[in-house]
């Protein structure tokens, strides 16, 4: 997939070496780093700042950035169905009977190194969608990826793939989902 360059528009306000700057990061595929530097030169205060500073908080913004892209693109692809889900409190609610331990264990994502699966069970209401779901952005938040499917879905997806013998292209596109 090509990178969408940005346009860069030209501001009145600044001279025509800073915009000429900003045009070439633009061209570069730095919009980031140019948006951020445009609103430092915009800015009368930044000047105060030391030149690493400055420097720093432009190339963090550039990355940050396309951290949060990645994430994002991330995020969309795993078709979660609580895409804000999170660990909160309510998996201490002693009325839940949670295992808080293993949740916690499971938070560190070390299982996904590992050659084992994750199958989460429990009665009709228990928050197991919730919990799968937060574990899902847990992992998303380190950038791999993840895709959330339902055991039956997971069944009949792979039954229809097998009716049609397409079991090996499915079985490849699952895997290729898994990182």
């Amino acid at each position: 997939m090509a990178y969408r360059q940005k346009d860069y528009t030209y501001n009145p306000n600044l001279n025509s070496d800073e915009n000429l700057l900003l045009d070439n990061l633009f061209k570069l595929k730095l919009s980031h780093m140019a948006e951020e530097l445009e609103r430092q030169l915009l800015n009368p205060n930044s000047e105060l700042e030391s030149f690493i500073n400055r420097i720093s908080d432009i190339i963090n913004y550039e990355w940050d950035q396309r951290q949060n892209t990645k994430f994002n693109r991330l995020l969309k692809k795993a078709t979660l169905k609580y895409p804000n889900a999170d660990f909160d409190e309510a998996i201490y609610v002693p009325d839940r009977m949670l295992d808080t331990h293993i949740i916690e264990l499971l938070q560190k994502c070390d299982w996904i190194d590992e050659p084992k699966n994750l199958l989460i069970t429990g009665s009709a209401g228990a928050g197991k969608t919730h919990i799968a779901n937060a574990l899902c952005i847990t992992v998303l938040h380190q950038l791999r990826t993840v895709k959330y499917i339902r055991a039956n879905s997971l069944m009949m997806e792979s039954e229809k793939a097998r009716v049609n013998s397409n079991s090996y292209d499915y079985t490849n596109q699952m895997a290729a989902l898994a990182g």
